[in-house]
């Protein structure tokens, strides 16, 4: 292959590679700047659950609202529901809490465990609300957890 064409196919290579970065890193920059709803949680006594409230959150206990029956659930045995503004139903379970979709009737979400509960066994749910901001009260027999819905970006995230 003559020299001159090696050199220019070379200048190209290099040039489609400097686009390849150029691309990656606007992409980068609009994704890191875009919003999505990253969920948190935080553990609280009775005493905590209170005082944080000043008796705003009412806190739903029995089952309130029927579950459909022939969906398949993560776990079958229920012990509290109830809806929020945006269309899921909370069911609350011995094993855990399950965040059901009641449009497109599909299980959302599944909190369980040392990571989303302080006792798997639910008691009852508590909703609050502020503007964008989104809280759910899970009540289990070692207390409350606090699961927070918050808009950030991903530097927002990285950052905490």
């Amino acid at each position: 292959m003559p020299r001159t064409v090696f050199r220019s196919l070379h200048a190209q290579a290099a040039a489609l590679l400097c686009m390849c970065f150029l691309l990656i890193s606007t992409s980068a920059q609009s994704t890191e700047q875009s919003k999505y709803s990253q969920r948190t949680r935080t553990f609280h006594s009775l005493e905590e659950f209170k005082r944080m409230t000043k008796g705003q959150v009412k806190i739903q206990r029995g089952i309130a609202i029927r579950p459909p029956t022939n969906v398949q659930l993560p776990w079958n045995e229920i012990t509290v529901t109830a809806n929020d503004q945006a269309g899921t139903m909370l069911i609350g379970t011995k094993r855990g809490l399950v965040l059901f979709n009641a449009v497109t009737r599909n299980v959302r979400g599944y909190l369980a465990g040392k990571r989303w509960l302080p006792d798997d066994g639910i008691k009852g749910i508590g909703l609050e609300s502020f503007g964008q901001t989104k809280i759910i009260w899970v009540e289990t027999l070692l207390g409350f957890s606090r699961i927070e819905y918050k808009e950030m970006t991903l530097a927002d995230k990285s950052k905490s």
